[in-house]
């Protein structure tokens, strides 16, 4: 199969296509046939540049975009390391697990409104190693994900109309986040790059394309009541032409991208460690090795194997073989952040297992501020993707809003028992995302014990 993808990936360079470095090393690390079910995987043309069918249930057909048309819509968002980006629309997790040797220092985080192809992609994603820095939730892919918001940067994958975007565009980082998406009707879109400044957006197009539409959707719950907490409602989104203003800030994206790809390939190995020991400095005492690869310009594997040789630092992998969620960390420096951080964890899982026990939805509730209290103060202790801050946000974002359904339907079901089966379905979801949350931290709290002296 890697042959293949090297023919693959000599293919879009030669038609100009693909030119980012991290993206060819990208498409070489992620297994494409991992993200495809083997009753669907033709292996004549798993590496052909044409979409890819993952799921089949008919009517119902979904497919993973062509490669050209992945090497668009990454190219053209600009991915920077420390981007933390939103994914509307799973794609079997294929893109999510590109996406992540982008911006290995982010979190990325999918919203998904089909349950099952949740599922498939969370199976996908943890099978393959992606799923410890990569989160997946069932959700109105329409609404974005406010709570984990701003967002530097948003890929939507399948066709949207701009109303549809009146949502989500709010959640671009007003600083110059960045969203790209297939825009227009179901027989015809345009590829369009838009950037957020303050409150002005500024849009560009980048080609007629078609995509299937973005999937809507599936209410597990009552009609009424599908709304849940709505974000805020702002005026429908006025677009700007002007090319000038953009291209001037994409420019910025490619200058930064291109000052840490100038290379140092003449680096002696002592020279690799003591950058690599700089860079884990300035980001809390923890660095990414793909970070690092990217930096120097090497190979992830050859700096891995250098790094294994420094005293003053470890490698830590979170048990999986993927590069992605490679870690060097400079263990002495950080033995204050790491106690105050067990410290502040230790108290979180005491509030989820309050919380676990907890019968009453509103000190539920009162829970929910505490963990939010908390929460805050483990942010400001180190990277947010080495905390998985986002992750821990979203599922007591989860919780809260079901706590909240809980208490409506409560109320209604004296009059209406056949809301009794729905309250049941939401009890059950609250109790796995309970259960999830005290997993994530106890995981968490191990992990940094592991690290201490």
């Amino acid at each position: 199969m890697k042959r293949k993808a090297e023919r693959l990936i000599q293919s879009l360079q030669q038609r100009g296509i693909l030119h980012d470095k991290r993206l060819i090393r990208a498409f070489l690390r992620v297994p494409l046939e991992e993200f495809i079910p083997k009753n669907l995987t033709d292996d004549r043309r798993i590496y052909e540049d044409i979409p890819q069918l993952f799921y089949s249930r008919p009517p119902t057909r979904r497919t993973i975009s062509a490669p050209h048309m992945i090497c668009i819509m990454l190219q053209n968002l600009h991915l920077e390391e420390n981007d933390n980006l939103l994914i509307l629309g799973s794609k079997s997790g294929y893109i999510s697990a590109i996406a992540s040797h982008l911006c290995p220092a982010g979190e990325i985080i999918i919203v998904e409104s089909i349950k099952e192809l949740v599922n498939i992609t969370r199976n996908n994603l943890d099978r393959t190693g992606f799923g410890k820095n990569i989160t997946i939730i069932h959700a109105n892919v329409v609404y974005g994900l406010k709570e984990s918001g701003p967002w530097q940067k948003i890929l939507v994958t399948g066709q949207v109309e701009k109303e549809d975007l009146d949502y989500v565009i709010y959640q671009l980082d007003p600083n110059g986040g960045m969203l790209f998406a297939p825009i227009g009707n179901m027989y015809k879109q345009d590829f369009t790059q838009i950037i957020r400044n303050g409150d002005d957006f500024y849009y560009k197009k980048m080609g007629e394309v078609i995509f299937g539409p973005l999937d809507l959707y599936e209410p597990t719950i009552p009609e009424e009541e599908t709304s849940r907490e709505l974000p805020e409602r702002f005026p429908p989104v006025q677009f700007k032409l002007d090319l000038n203003f953009l291209d001037k800030n994409v420019k910025k994206f490619i200058d930064r991208q291109r000052t840490r790809e100038r290379s140092i390939e003449q680096s002696g190995e002592e020279e690799m460690i003591n950058i690599a020991i700089e860079l884990a400095r300035d980001n809390a005492g923890f660095i990414h090795i793909i970070s690092i690869a990217d930096r120097l310009n090497k190979d992830p594997e050859e700096v891995l194997n250098i790094l294994k040789k420094s005293k003053l630092g470890i490698i830590e992998d979170f048990g999986t073989s993927n590069l992605v969620t490679t870690l060097f960390i400079l263990k002495e420096e950080i033995q204050e952040t790491i106690a105050q951080s067990i410290e502040i964890i230790d108290k979180i899982i005491i509030i989820v297992k309050n919380m676990k026990k907890e019968q009453k939805l509103e000190k539920i509730l009162d829970y929910l501020n505490e963990f939010d209290t908390e929460i805050e103060d483990l942010s400001e202790k180190g990277p947010e993707s080495v905390y998985r801050i986002k992750r821990l946000k979203n599922l007591a974002s989860s919780i809260r809003s079901n706590s909240i359904l809980l208490t409506r339907l409560e109320e209604k079901i004296v009059s209406d028992p056949k809301l009794m089966e729905q309250s049941k379905i939401i009890t059950n979801q609250q109790i796995l995302d309970i259960e999830e949350l005290n997993e994530n931290l106890q995981e968490l709290s191990k992990k940094f014990r592991s690290w201490q002296v």
